[in-house]
């Protein structure tokens, strides 16, 4: 009778290890795998043709776009939070949410004045279902990525 129990209790734990990267997405996503934020990649573009010898654009902007493990669900929201430096540190983050499609998620272009653009901005991406957040990039407790004027990239996003 012990060695049944053992058996089907043995038989439960390896069903659960196989199903489970199927259901989830990374270890530190909380949720499906398209809620797991794979990877990040951005760009402040200030100076004309990207040349940071050249005069500044009239608009300088900013583009965002994540990937994810798997096509986008549409339970899960992805947001991307915001913050400009303007000299003093990094000001109070806004959210803008993004557009997906497939295993790409597209935030709107940022699009500042020359005068008052600021001189790095600071992001992090959200997933999000019904309240709770599933995973975010950078990781907890590692900040922002930082892109100052004329960066492009992407740094510490999965």
């Amino acid at each position: 009778m012990k060695r049944i129990a053992l058996l089907s209790i043995l038989a439960l734990a390896v069903a659960a290890v196989a199903v489970a990267p199927n259901a989830v997405g990374a270890p530190d996503t909380t949720g499906p795998k398209c809620a797991d934020i794979t990877d990040g990649q951005g760009g402040y573009s200030y100076f004309e043709n990207n040349d940071e010898t050249a005069p500044p654009l009239a608009h300088p902007f900013f583009d965002f776009s994540i990937t994810i493990a798997s096509a986008a669900c549409k339970a899960v929201t992805y947001t991307l939070w915001i913050s400009l430096n303007n000299g003093t540190g990094n000001g109070t983050p806004y959210a803008v949410q993004g557009i997906p499609s497939g295993t790409t998620v597209t935030f709107p272009t940022q699009t500042f004045d020359q005068a008052t653009a600021p001189q790095s901005i600071c992001v992090y991406a959200e997933s999000s279902m019904g309240g709770h957040v599933a995973d975010r990039a950078p990781d907890p407790g590692q900040g922002c990525a930082t892109y100052n004027r004329g960066d492009f990239g992407g740094t510490l996003f999965h």
